[in-house]
């Protein structure tokens, strides 16, 4: 799960390209959320929900060779390079993960007040969508 200042690569109902946050998208009406669409491996998809949870204390900071940081639960699953599905906290420094051509080149781990944590569920083409220019896994229950 990732914290809500994680970037999504989306399309609006127009068709048109955005980047929006998790924080972004909560404060939408369902029936507007329902009208993007997440990029996913396979092109863009629709989903069915984003899910909040509040109870989670410790997260992992990943910062990407491009200076990006994702924000997630150490469960969190990305795609590697080689096409591994792994736990963020699993992963080491220079690891290369699936995506825009980015490696990891700083692990922090955080354990701090309760703070909510988001996932997308439900995307109809794939198991995957891209956070932070990497892509990230899911698995479909």
């Amino acid at each position: 799960m990732l914290t809500g200042d994680t970037s999504l690569l989306m399309k609006n109902e127009f068709g048109y390209t955005t980047i929006k946050t998790f924080d972004e998208l909560m404060q939408f009406p369902n029936d507007i959320v329902e009208k993007y669409s997440v990029l996913t491996e396979c092109g863009y998809s629709s989903f069915k929900e984003i899910q909040k949870q509040y109870d989670r204390r410790e997260l992992i900071i990943l910062t990407l060779n491009d200076n990006a940081k994702l924000k997630c639960t150490p469960e969190h699953l990305v795609v590697t390079y080689d096409n591994e599905i792994k736990m963020v906290k699993d992963l080491k420094l220079n690891d290369s993960l699936k995506g825009f051509g980015l490696r990891v080149i700083g692990i922090e781990y955080v354990n701090d007040n309760a703070f909510p944590v988001y996932e997308i569920f439900g995307i109809e083409a794939s198991n995957s969508y891209f956070t932070e220019k990497i892509l990230s896994w899911f698995e479909k229950s």
